[in-house]
């Protein structure tokens, strides 16, 4: 059976099928097991802001600030898409996997003999570790949409070289191809790969170096001219809108200490984005952390990672062995061209001064070093070759390996868009309506994946639907982000401007509101009297002084807002935050009835607090309405529960046994007493 088996794959004809259902494989194992589950991320949510707000024709405004020639590509995806996650990951999938493709179509062009190292490498390609953003689907078909353009107008370049006979509608859709650097810049420096591909594919076919030359230049020219535009314009005319040139300034002022440091950083970051990146997909999920089914399932996929890549490699037939007569050493133009192709995506990073870390979000700068390393693979797979099954071992664990990362990071993903929905549904609960020009205000968002621009977006979705204008009615601040820049610091009095691409916000310190939110947690509106310090154990001294500035008045319960259907979907299944924060709405607003009516339908319900300090609206209306008996059973559950939540009991007590409006203060105290209270 395996010799039949074996036999039926070794024609060329099946070896390509073989090689590319694969590769398909590998990718939908990577980023395709959890797609119908992701959702909208980061700087997703400002392009669905703008297309709701003025379709698809504002996105040349919307870009014009950094990517004037990108809006074609949002115009395109947004107008077949809309607000539906699942066509925008079908689409960043697809993408993914072409790439793939045209990467070994290009491969097998220049090195045409090694069609295994071809496939190793792309299957390098296909899972490299060190890009964790395909979940951002929305923004990064962008990216991988110029990137498709760059391997494909590189590919039909190779073709044409290798053709006795130009191939003008080749050329001219690979020229056009080529102008995809002008949407995005990141893979604009791999342009210059193009000669040495060149080089190494019409070598072997010309009589001498100087028709090689000759020959290489002729393809290259328009290439270049192109590059050389893209550049005038880059440098010259739009300059630099967002990061700038600091190499270059430093080096103008300080050029040996400069060059010291660059060279020091040179090694550093080829090994955070080849071996780097592969250790850390080695780090393994643990059940308490991870969900006892989600790492059954990573086992699952990692085992069969690993057991068909074993299979498949056993089956691709190995490369042809060079004749005597052929000098050609491919493995050292490999590696040429990896070690170049390493160079030239990281002149970008380096030139701006830009950190290449493997963590969010700095992590999308590894998309252009992807190429070289599959390079570098496929010179370890050239030199190890002779060892058989042990290199086949080797790159079967790599590529296990990284399937494995790929789910750990998307189950990441999808936790943070829940926990992302989860916030805003909790957010509408207690703040049903809230006054136009206020800015909300965090730090430590329980949400890792999205920054404070990209919950702007959904904030005035929910909250200002039908607002029509460039200016905007709200605004999403992360304290640690925003004090010393646009906000000088965490006080009264002072201006909020803005700037949101083409749009802007403008209020002050004077109309905020102060959120915490620490999923599994509940979200709570801090302030001075209800959630504080001291009911809220655990603040920072940023939580402490952001509470400071919130202003309960600017929140009332009609009319009522909902995040927007389109992104949001309906409304979850009540649980236990949207009784607390129905309930906590209802405290602030002196409808106590109504609050301890929410506790009582929670707790028939089964449903407990994620943390104690979720008791004490419940503690207070039933206070206020003399249902002593519950009062005592939540001040138990309090007292019992992990965590200093003990003084915020006490100074709820305190409290109300000094206002007025409680009926029997007596009893207050007596419990203040009993419960050893300061």
């Amino acid at each position: 059976m395996l010799t039949k088996i074996k036999t039926f794959f070794s024609s060329e004809e099946h070896q390509t099928p073989l090689v590319y259902a694969w590769l398909f494989f590998l990718c939908f194992l990577s980023y395709g097991i959890l797609i119908p589950l992701l959702g909208f991320y980061w700087d997703d949510l400002p392009i669905l802001f703008q297309y709701k707000t003025f379709g698809a024709a504002g996105f040349p405004e919307f870009l014009a600030s950094d990517r004037p020639f990108s809006a074609w590509n949002f115009m395109l995806t947004t107008s077949l898409f809309g607000f539906n996650p699942l066509g925008y990951h079908l689409l960043a999938f697809g993408l993914r996997f072409l790439s793939v493709i045209l990467f070994h179509q290009i491969f097998r062009t220049v090195w045409p003999e090694h069609a295994k190292t071809a496939a190793l490498a792309a299957s390098i390609f296909a899972v490299y570790p060190g890009f964790h953003q395909q979940p951002i689907a929305l923004i990064y078909c962008h990216h991988f949409s110029v990137l498709c353009l760059f391997l494909l107008s590189v590919w039909l370049m190779l073709k044409n070289a290798r053709r006795e006979k130009f191939n003008w509608p080749a050329a001219l859709i690979s020229w056009l191809a080529a102008l995809g650097m002008f949407s995005i810049e990141n893979f604009a420096t791999l342009e210059l790969i193009r000669p040495v591909l060149l080089w190494f594919t019409l070598k072997p076919v010309r009589h001498s170096l100087k028709d090689t030359f000759k020959a290489v230049l002729k393809h290259w020219l328009p290439y270049l001219a192109i590059f050389g535009a893209f550049l005038a314009w880059r440098v010259f005319i739009f300059k630099f809108p967002t990061y700038e040139p600091d190499l270059l300034a430093g080096y103008t002022a300080s050029p040996i200490s400069t060059l010291a440091a660059l060279l020091a950083r040179i090694p550093r970051d080829f090994y955070m984005v080849t071996a780097g990146a592969w250790l850390l997909s080695f780090e393994l999920p643990v059940i308490s952390d991870f969900g006892t089914s989600a790492t059954y399932l990573f086992w699952g996929l990692v085992g069969t990672a690993l057991l068909v890549s074993i299979a498949v490699i056993a089956l691709i037939q190995p490369d042809k062995q060079a004749s005597p007569s052929n000098p050609r050493k491919p493995h050292i133009e490999i590696l040429i061209t990896g070690m170049l192709l390493f160079l030239l995506a990281a002149s970008i990073v380096w030139v701006l001064e830009m950190p290449l870390e493997i963590e969010f979000a700095w992590d999308r700068m590894t998309l252009a070093f992807i190429p070289g390393v599959a390079l570098f693979a496929a010179v370890i797979y050239a030199l190890t070759r002779k060892s058989g099954i042990l290199v086949n071992l080797l790159f079967s664990l790599l590529i296990c390996s990284a399937v494995g990362g790929h789910f750990e990071n998307g189950m990441r993903f999808k936790r943070d868009w829940e926990n992302m929905q989860a916030l805003f549904w909790q957010m509408s609960w207690r703040m049903p309506y809230l006054q136009s020009g206020t800015t909300v205000l965090g730090s430590d968002i329980g949400v890792d994946y999205y920054s404070d621009n990209s919950l702007t977006a959904p904030l005035n979705l929910m909250y200002a639907p039908d607002n029509q204008s460039y200016d905007l009615d709200y605004v999403f601040y992360y304290s640690d982000v925003r004090v010393g820049t646009r906000l000088p610091a965490l006080e009264k009095d002072l201006p909020i401007h803005q700037p949101y691409r083409s749009f802007s916000f403008s209020g002050s310190t004077n109309q905020v509101i102060a959120i915490r939110y620490d999923p599994p947690a509940c979200l709570q509106v801090m302030d001075r009297v209800y959630a504080n310090s001291i009911s809220l154990p655990n603040l920072s001294e940023m939580q402490v002084d952001e509470l400071k500035l919130t202003g309960l008045s600017l929140i009332q319960s009609d009319p009522a807002s909902q995040p927007l259907a389109e992104i949001f979907g309906d409304p979850p299944e009540a649980d236990w935050c949207y009784y607390f924060e129905k309930a906590d709405l209802a405290r602030q607003l002196g409808d106590y009835e109504t609050a301890v009516s929410l506790g009582e339908e929670a707790m028939q319900k089964g449903f407990t607090p994620r943390a104690a300090s979720e008791w004490l609206p419940f503690l207070e209306s039933n206070i206020r309405l003399q249902n002593w008996e519950r009062v005592e059973s939540i001040a138990q559950e309090i007292r019992q529960a992990e965590g200093n939540y003990l003084n915020g009991l006490c100074t709820s007590l305190e409290r109300l046994a000094q206002d007025e409006t409680v009926p029997d203060r007596d009893k207050l105290v007596e419990y203040m007493q009993a419960y050893n209270c300061p």
